[in-house]
């Protein structure tokens, strides 16, 4: 999250400093600076993408080690269950 926040506030400043340095005209500049926008709108994108895909295979990481950690219990739990019952 940091890395996005620093990677915008990079961006933000990037364009103030070519809109203050450009020796170039008014339309020119703002049809620039619409072509940077799209460029790292799409990056931006295919960051989340990125993010969010590692999010999920994380998530289904620990959705499959917490239901082996209680199918353990259960079965622990039932041999503990069925040692102490008279049979």
């Amino acid at each position: 999250m940091k890395m996005i926040v620093a990677f915008v506030l990079g961006v933000v400043v990037g364009a103030a400093a070519a809109l203050l340095l450009a020796p170039k005209s008014g339309e020119e500049l703002r049809q620039e600076l619409q072509q940077e926008a799209r460029a790292e709108r799409e990056h931006l994108k295919q960051e989340y993408a990125q993010a969010s895909e590692q999010l999920y295979r994380h998530m289904d990481k620990m959705q499959s080690d917490v239901q082996a950690k209680m199918e353990t219990l259960k079965d622990k739990g039932d041999e503990a269950a069925s040692s102490t019952l008279p049979g």
